[in-house]
């Protein structure tokens, strides 16, 4: 379950086909479009591509403990 939600969300947080199909303004389109102007700010990108990375970072950090767990009960004992 832990794996299916974390697929779920990062599939979800990434969604970038879709928001810009849309014209949503999502925090990707975002990036994305300050990538692609005249004038690109490797400095600012870099630091929205990290923002934007974190909250992921953070899912599968708190999520290890459980993959682990959800592993240990899958081996067989013999």
């Amino acid at each position: 379950m832990v794996v299916v939600a974390m697929f779920a969300f990062t599939g979800a947080w990434g969604e970038f086909i879709i928001a810009s199909f849309l014209r949503v303004k999502a925090l990707a389109t975002y990036i994305y479009e300050t990538a692609t102007g005249v004038t690109v700010f490797w400095s600012d990108f870099a630091a929205r591509t990290i923002l934007f990375a974190i909250p992921i970072i953070i899912i599968y950090i708190v999520a290890q403990k459980y993959i682990g767990e959800a592993m240990s009960y899958g081996t067989v004992k013999g």
